[in-house]
Order: structure tokens, then C-alpha cells, then sequence
């Protein structure tokens, strides 16, 4: 294997750590909604941070994964073709 193709598995790999990690937040955010109900400011400060740490997880996962021919192109610029990315 290459060390391209070893990079893009790297960056599959990490893009699919991301969206796990992102949705074992989930469940945070739905407990951070209900739990806080007496004052409005603190519930909006605590639903933007919950919504926030899930949402940019899983974006953020979602571009590693789905980016990782694009990344490897732009990392070594040299070895691949744009029609033989993996």
C-alpha cells in the first residue's frame, strides 16, 4: 500500500471516529434540552453547546469522510491522477 492510499484510509478512519464520537452526543443533547427550565438565557447558552458539540462532530466527521479522495489529492499532488483516486 502506498502511502497516498495509506493517508486516505487515515482520513476514512478518522472521518468515521468523528461521526461515532458525534453521535454518542446525542443523547447529551436531548437530556441538556429537558433538563433546564427555569431560566431562558441559561437553556439557550446550554442548548447552543449541546447542539454545537454533536452537530460540529459530525459535520466535521462527515467532511473527513466524504473529502478524503479531495485531501489526498491536495496532500500529494504529484501521485494521483484526478481519475485514479481511490
Amino acid at each position: 500500500m502506498k502511502t497516498d492510499e495509506l493517508f486516505g484510509v487515515l482520513i476514512r478512519a478518522l472521518g468515521i471516529w468523528e461521526i461515532a464520537t458525534g453521535l454518542k452526543y446525542l443523547p447529551n443533547l436531548v437530556g441538556t434540552i429537558h433538563r433546564w427550565n427555569d431560566d431562558a438565557e441559561f437553556f439557550y447558552t446550554m442548548l447552543g453547546a449541546a447542539i454545537s458539540m454533536s452537530g460540529v462532530t459530525l459535520i466535521v466527521g462527515c467532511f473527513l469522510f466524504f473529502a478524503a479522495n479531495w485531501l489526498t489529492r491536495l496532500t500529494y499532488p504529484g501521485d494521483l491522477a484526478p481519475d485514479s483516486a481511490p
